[in-house]
Formats: structure tokens, sequence, C-alpha cells
């Protein structure tokens, strides 16, 4: 460190330290910060020195240090550290003896700081403090996050160095508040804390009497009274302490009832507080109202004096201590109660938080969340089956090759609308023309052969010729019928929906070699292709709309009429059915067969969170059967 540590503040008096402790909290962490906070924490803990360490993995650094530069705890806080970090970090605080250079017994101790897990508070603590090392250790805890102080006392600055404040009355030493704390905190019941509470404060502030009452909803409840194991609730005498407190909870303010001073009183209503004091017969009455934090106070500590002489500045002593302990005792007192009590206060807390103005946005979220939920629930609404879907025809017709060539003119392609007769492509006919002039030939040749055998009377070469010449006159008629088919026409007006011209133009076939398909634009029905698992929604009857892919904007209705019941493998989509659908309308001009689209069909009214979670559900009943 490149300053010099501070040294320990043992100018300051308990009152001084708890109320510079506060103080600094209060203020920025600059440079000299964590070395004021080791200077206010080692007197408290009765230690020589003191370091506050941070852990920045893997090593430590020290923060502030309370202790002078030659001193053997800044020297040897590393080796020190490697025996109690961790055991500090885990338990809240360790503490282990040590020996200096010189050989003399030290005893080290280590208390976590805050909440963040990684901060360390060595202590150099003499050896003759450890019969009270339980106590010194338990005050540093009770200090080590010093809340805001108490709404009745007022912040002191900071003290400046070489200061001495006034010191308290012996009989309330905050010391000893602060060890009445660490002897209420080793109780494990709310009982026993709050009977050791009251009976501490009697013995350590001089008063005659306490007694602590909670909040209840409006009322106040006794639940502590020194010096009595048990008492009757329902007597008068509970019945004026339960009064008073609530006059001092209702008003949120300490009453002193009579004030030492006349005008101490002024504004306040402190009626309860007077039949209080005539029944118990004291000299002075005290009610002390006590917060957690900036709440509103939910305790009260009833205090009776019987010497009214002296004043009563041990009061914010008090509340500091109290302040420190109150959390603790809360919680303690809530882990007492039976579980319905329990369960009964946290779900008002959670209504309080859900009803009051806080977190408008988040509270508007869930009440939405919630209505749609219960609308998933109770709600129903009409469930579509989705499928994909095409469309067929029965009216068509296959146009093939009439005999072996190539196609020398094709006219038309997929989608083209023809009329009947319209010319669809023509066959190369130049071989058959060929032909056709060696069969006229062949003819011209067997009839003068015929002629030459009856002029000669060879009846046999007569009849031989007159044979030849039947065959040749077949195949010339056989050359003509093919010449007259080289011209592929539209038998109907339709639309092609098979049959490309770049592909077919040039391209050689063979007879009966598939060139076109047409179809006519009557009798078109949509198929539909329904994954296996929305099958068992469908029925005959049902009806729906389809959309196709030339024109998403328009809806086509239809009705079910077939289900086809064999599946048919669809890719990768895995099984599907196929089912036949007529259009409730005439067909349109611009409907084609083949044409795919996306088709919903109405399965009936369905709960609505069945119909987004019925897939899910039906997938894991797959994964999960045995």
């Amino acid at each position: 460190m490149d300053r010099i540590p501070a040294p320990p503040r043992e100018d300051l008096d308990a009152r001084g330290l708890i109320e510079a402790l506060h103080q600094l909290r209060a203020e920025p962490q600059d440079a000299d910060w964590w070395d004021r906070y080791c200077a206010l924490l080692a007197p408290l803990a009765r230690a020589r020195g003191a370091l506050a360490l941070r852990r920045s993995e893997p090593d430590w650094h020290v923060l502030g240090a309370a202790a002078a530069r030659e001193d053997w705890l800044l020297a040897s806080w590393p080796t020190l550290l490697e025996d109690l970090a961790e055991r500090a970090l885990a338990n809240g605080y360790a503490y282990s003896p040590a020996r200096d250079a010189e050989g003399k017994p030290r005893l080290i101790a280590a208390v976590r700081l805050g909440a963040d897990g990684e901060t360390l508070l060595l202590l150099d603590i003499p050896e003759q403090e450890r019969p009270r090392l339980n106590e010194l250790l338990l005050r540093v805890q009770l200090v080590a996050d010093v809340p805001a102080p108490a709404a009745s006392t007022l912040p002191v600055p900071l003290p400046p160095v070489g200061a001495t404040l006034p010191a308290l009355p012996p009989a309330a030493s905050l010391l000893d508040l602060l060890d009445l704390a660490a002897v209420v905190m080793r109780e494990r019941n709310y009982g026993a804390a709050a009977l050791a509470l009251v009976n501490g404060v009697v013995a350590r502030t001089g008063c005659t009497f306490a007694a602590l009452g909670w909040r209840k909803g409006e009322h106040v409840r006794i639940e502590a009274i020194s010096h009595l194991d048990r008492f009757e609730r329902n007597t008068e005498y509970v019945g004026l302490l339960e009064n008073a407190g609530e006059e001092a909870l209702d008003q949120g303010l300490d009453i002193v009832h009579p004030s030492a001073d006349s005008t101490s009183d002024s504004g306040l209503v402190t009626q309860a507080h007077q039949r209080l004091y005539r029944g118990l017969g004291f000299a002075r009455v005290h009610s002390l109202a006590l917060a957690i934090g900036k709440d509103e106070p939910v305790a009260v500590l009833l205090l009776a004096e019987q010497d009214i002489e002296g004043d009563a500045e041990w009061r914010a002593s008090l509340h500091v201590s109290l302040g420190l302990l109150l959390p603790w005792l809360a919680r303690l007192r809530e882990a007492d109660r039976w579980w319905g009590a329990r369960f009964s206060s946290w779900l008002e807390h959670r209504l309080g938080d859900l009803i009051g103005p806080s977190h408008v946005f988040a509270k508007i979220s869930v009440v939405l969340l919630c209505a749609g939920l219960l609308y998933a629930v109770l709600g129903s609404r009409e469930y579509r089956v989705e499928a994909t879907a095409q469309m067929g025809t029965d009216s068509t017709r296959l146009i093939g090759a009439s005999f072996d060539g190539y196609l020398e003119r094709v006219e038309v392609s997929s989608g083209d609308l023809v009329s009947k007769g319209a010319l669809l492509a023509a066959l190369d006919t130049r071989e058959l023309v060929q032909q056709e002039a060696e069969t006229l030939a062949d003819i011209q040749r067997y009839r003068a052969e015929m002629d030459k055998a009856r002029a000669l009377g060879n009846l046999a070469d007569l009849e031989i010729s007159r044979r030849r010449l039947a065959q040749v006159d077949a195949r010339l008629r056989r050359l003509h019928l093919a010449l007259a088919q080289a011209r592929i026409v539209s038998p109907f007006d339709g639309v092609v929906v098979e049959g490309e011209r770049k592909e077919l133009l040039g391209a050689p076939v063979r007879k009966g070699d598939r060139l076109f398909r047409l179809a006519r634009i009557e009798g078109i029905y949509a198929v539909l292709h329904v994954p296996e698992s929305d099958i068992r929604h469908v029925a005959a009857g049902a009806r729906g709309e389809l959309a196709l892919l030339a024109r998403p904007d328009r809806s086509i209705p239809f009705t079910v009429e077939t289900l086809i019941p064999i599946a048919q493998v669809k890719g990768q989509e895995g099984n599907h059915f196929s089912i036949k659908a007529r259009f409730s309308s005439p067909p349109e001009d611009w409907w084609r067969p083949g044409m795919s689209g996306l088709a919903r069909i109405d399965a009936g009214p369905r709960n609505i969170a069945w119909i987004y979670t019925h897939k899910v559900v039906d997938r894991l009943r797959l994964w999960l059967w045995w």
C-alpha cells in the first residue's frame, strides 16, 4: 500500500464508534474509506490492528488497514490468510492462534464482510481477550453491514480524527447493548430469544420493567414480558400494554410519559400511555417504535422506570442495538409459527405486492397471461387440419407418337390452351414419302408382270404377281395412314398438362412414346394429402378451403368426398393419406389441373389448449410408451 494505514480509533467511545460507522456507510468509497472503516472496527473488536482484504482471483489485495507500517499483521497477512480465508468465507468467521516474529502469541481472526463473499476483515486480537472471542467476533458480524440509523436517532457526522464524544451512562453502554444482542442471538427459538431480550434490556438499562409487542393487523400483541415465562393474555395489565403499543406504532414515534421536557409531547397522542402510567405506578413509561429498514414500525418495546432522574439518551443506543437485532428476531419469530400462519403471512404479503401500485406493467402482463391461459383452458374454436393439395381431373388424354421418327415441329408446351383439331406437333415424313415412291414403283412393276403372264397364258406366274401386287398395295395404305398421322392434333378443347417444346423438338421417338397429356377444364377436383397423425380428425362430408400457389389471395371452398384408405410415403414427411374433394363452385378459367396449394379441413370445435398441445402430447406418448 502506498499510504500509511490509519491507526485504530481508540479515542472514540462505543456510541461514537457505532454512529461513525453509520455515517461512514453513507459516504462514497474514496481512497481512505477502507482505512477509516478498519480504524473503527479495530477498537470495537478490541484488536491491535485490522486489515480489509478482497479476493481478485487468484490473489488477495489490501483494501485498507488500521495498523502501523511496521506492524507484524501488515507484513504477515498473506501467510495468515492461507489458513483462515476459506473457512471464514464458508462459515462467516474463523480464527487461529499464531506467533509473531518475536515468538509472542497472537490470536488472528477473519470475518466475512458484505454479501459478495469476496471480502474479509483480518483482526489481530490480544491473547487476553480469548475468553470473550465469540462475543467480539459477533460484534463485528453485527456491524459488518450497518443499516441506516433508526428514525428516532439523528445522524451524527463522522467525527474528525482525534475527536472525543461524550460518554454514555455506564448502565446503558452501547457495547453492553451489543453484548445483549450477542446473548439473544444464541437462542434457537423465538420465545426464548424474546424473553432474553426483555430481561437483558432490564438488566442493562436500569429499567424496572420491559415488554415486547409485535404488530398484528391493526393491533399489537404482547409476546414477552420481563421476568415472566408465562402470563395471562386477557388480563387488564396486558391490555394496557397492548393499547400503549398500538398508540406508539400508529404514530410511528417513540413516546415517553411523563416527559422530562414539558414540550416533548406536543402534538403526540398519549392517552394509552397515561393509563399505562397510572396502572403500573412507575415514575416513567417509554415505548420505542421499532422498524426494519425504512419500512413502517412492526414492533414496540415498552419500558418502565422507577427513577425519573437523568436523561433518556440511552434510548438512542438501544435503538441502534435493536436495529441490528430486529431483522434476525423477525425471521426467528416467523420460523417458529405453525405452517398455516406462515403460509397465511406469505399469501398476505404476496397479495399485497400483487394488488399494490408497484410494478404496473409486470402486473398487467401477468393478468393478460392468466387471461390467456384461462381462455386456452376453457375456450374452444374450430380446429382445422392442414394438408397439401393438388388439382386433378379424370378428363385427360395421352397423345403418343404414331410411328418411329423425329419430331419436326412442336407447337405447344405445358399449360397452353388448345382447341379441338389444333396442331400439337408434326413428325418428319421425308422417309415415309421416299417409301411411298418406292411402293408406287413396285406396284407398276407387279402390274406389268401380271400383264405379261396373262399374255403368255402362264397362270402360275399370273397368280404370283397378283399376290405380290396386293402385298405392296397394303404397304402403300399403311404408309398413307402413317403420313396422315404425322400431324398430331388435339382431340378436344383443353389444356396441355404434360409436354415441353424445348425438350421434344427434334427428339427421336418410337411408336407409342408419350408426347403430350391433354386435360379438359371440366370435372376438376382436389386431391389432398393429409399426414397420418391427423387423418383421424377428417371425415367424409367435411368442409374446407383451398388456397393455390398461383392465387394465394383466393380461398376455394370444397367438400371431402372420398378417403383413400391406403397410406403413401411422401418423401421425408412420412406417411400421408390421399383424400378426394369436390369444389363447391364451378371451375374458373384460370384453373389448371396439376396446380398445388395448401388446404385446411374443418374438423369441428376443439379446446384451444388441446389444439396447440396435442401433437406434443402424442409424441411424448410414443416416446414414453413401453
